[in-house]
């Protein structure tokens, strides 16, 4: 069970909150519905619902059928059901299924997944679980509406993450590389070095110049080069009486030249001719 039961207690084995009252339905997206239920045995909606749902399974395995086609379902999966979608689910063995869901609406819900109804695995760091249980819990806060819309978004904006041909390899692509672009961002203006970068990945230089490519379109180098040229036109602006030797050397480029070519290459026009278009 998860860690975050501690600041949850089931009232029975299943706890339902329908907050009904409380939509404001004017939001992009709200909630109807919300609920955890620890031994979940047998739904069926032959017509489907008029609502959009996510399940998500904390423990054991179930069987979902959706329009016909049968996806099983693994302790950290994401289900989504579509409105009107004729469906049933059940548990696919004695032991437990225990699972927690969203029921929602709203005028962006139609448009937002690009799929009928889809099954994927939420990655651990995603958080899904106690994402949902501070939902829960928002249930006598007199600001439920936009709390609960906001923190929804938030968590369909990550189940997108992990939808669709690729998603998730890029989404796990993307953590892998966070400590290199991070350390980028925060150290631009210094010298970088290959050797390190890639220690920092945990990644040979040779894979890590293709992962990096395959994310961001650059090799690393690029990608830094096109950051210090942004970061000298920032400052070519805000800082008008700099020369262009100090706005050069303020971003990384020891070389005045080589800074003077490398802006032009990529703006078109000298570091002086952009800062005499002000």
């Amino acid at each position: 069970m998860p860690e975050s039961d501690a600041r949850f207690k089931y009232k029975g084995m299943y706890n339902c909150f329908n907050p009904l009252v409380k939509c404001d339905e004017s939001l992009p997206f709200y909630i109807t519905n919300i609920g955890i239920y620890d031994n979940e045995t047998l739904v069926l909606r032959p017509y489907g619902a008029n609502t959009y749902q996510l399940l998500y399974t904390i423990k054991g395995h179930g069987i979902a059928i959706i329009n016909g086609r049968e996806y099983n379902l693994n302790p950290g999966d994401m289900l989504y059901i579509p409105p009107f979608a004729p469906h049933d689910y059940r548990k696919a063995s004695a032991a437990a299924w225990e699972t927690c869901w969203i029921v929602y609406e709203g005028y962006a819900a139609d448009r937002f997944f690009d799929f009928d109804s889809n099954v994927w695995t939420m990655p651990d760091d995603m958080d899904f679980y106690n994402r949902f249980i501070d939902i829960l819990l928002l249930e006598h806060d007199a600001d439920w509406s936009r709390k609960g819309s906001l923190m929804l978004y938030s968590i369909l904006l990550n189940c997108k993450e992990c939808t669709g041909e690729g998603n998730l390899q890029i989404y796990q692509l993307k953590k892998q590389l966070q400590p290199v672009i991070l350390y980028i961002e925060q150290n631009y203006q210094k010298k970088i070095e290959l050797p390190f970068l890639a220690n920092l990945s945990n990644m040979s230089e040779g894979h890590l110049c293709r992962q990096f490519k395959t994310y961001t379109n650059m090799r690393p180098f690029e990608y830094i080069t096109s950051l210090r040229i942004q970061k000298a036109k920032s400052l070519i602006k805000a800082e008008p009486t700099l020369s262009i030797s100090e706005i050069g050397r303020a971003v990384g480029f020891d070389n005045d030249s080589y800074f003077i070519m490398l802006f032009k290459k990529h703006e078109g026009l000298t570091p002086k001719d952009y800062k005499n278009l002000r």
